[in-house]
């Protein structure tokens, strides 16, 4: 009895002085609002909350109000007022408008608790040079989010590049072309937001660490945490999602990649998607940027 107690306390004393958390996730939900099997909101609200996030990207969403001022998914309010009731949590939305405004198919979206962390100013939709502007059809944006008044802070990017429905080869040599244009505007990203703390989170299509795309990212000074190649797709072997984070920041020092992977595989894809949702943690130390000054444009959806 004794010496349980004693274990117990020198663990609370271990902890009670540690740094705290955040825990960041992506995940592609395959087409949620149009597949017409699964995803029932209570399966997807019980997933998110044993992975016990306070940040999520997502990829493939559809837009599903109709209204292209709100620009809401129904499973996902649903979702979210699941967890925000049953953790005291205040969990919202954005979803993210593609090049077309009108085309609501397959859009990126990030989700946090407002609890935990909060947006600072708005998305901005990323800014390419004229050769570049048509190269992404799901436009990344860059949003900054913050742990609190003078902590750690960090400039998150959603990715989902171009699948390998149409052809491998074809798709590697766009995603490239992907990288490149994004690469090239890092540097301006980190003056306009006055951060050097950047995650890429989301959906790369990558069928191999060692593509292109992923060196190039790598050598904008970028360390991919999923660089072993490890699976996040249903077929036990693709490496399609990932975190792409900035190097040599001590935010980032020990994060590490993982993937909430199913018992059974096909029922996964039934019932949830046929992606895993990959995890990774951020330190919340001091902040040690300045903040922001720019304007932004609002493209916001809290769920009802």
């Amino acid at each position: 009895m004794w010496s349980q107690a004693l274990l117990f306390l020198a663990m609370a004393g271990t902890f009670a002085g540690a740094e705290d958390q955040l825990r960041i996730g992506s995940w592609n939900i395959q087409n949620l609002g149009e597949r017409a099997w699964g995803q029932h909101p209570k399966a997807l609200a019980q997933h998110l909350w044993l992975a016990g996030l306070d940040l999520l990207v997502l990829q493939e969403i559809h837009e599903t109000d109709g209204v292209p001022q709100r620009m809401g998914n129904k499973k996902l309010d649903e979702v979210f007022r699941l967890l925000n009731a049953r953790s005291q949590a205040e969990w919202t939305y954005r979803l993210l408008p593609k090049n077309d405004p009108k085309d609501g198919r397959r859009l990126c979206a990030v989700a946090w608790n407002r609890k935990r962390v909060r947006l600072v100013g708005a998305p901005l939709r990323i800014a390419f040079k004229e050769a570049d502007r048509e190269v992404w059809r799901r436009p990344p944006y860059a949003l900054k989010f913050s742990a609190g008044e003078g902590r750690s802070d960090f400039v998150l990017i959603p990715l989902h590049m171009k699948s390998n429905h149409d052809g491998a080869e074809r798709a590697r040599r766009m995603r490239a072309r992907e990288a490149r244009a994004l690469a090239a505007v890092l540097p301006h990203l980190r003056r306009v937001f006055e951060d050097r703390d950047i995650i890429l989170a989301g959906d790369t299509n990558s069928l191999s660490p060692d593509e292109e795309s992923l060196a190039i990212f790598r050598r904008a000074g970028l360390n991919d945490l999923n660089a072993a190649g490890a699976a996040t797709y249903v077929d036990g072997k693709a490496s399609l999602d990932r975190f792409l984070v900035a190097s040599e920041q001590a935010e980032f020092k020990f994060s590490r990649q993982y993937a909430l992977t199913p018992a059974d595989r096909r029922r996964h894809a039934g019932k949830l998607s046929d992606h895993y949702l990959i995890l990774m943690a951020v330190r919340i130390l001091e902040d040690d940027d300045p903040p922001p000054e720019r304007p932004q444009t609002d493209v916001s959806h809290s769920p009802q």
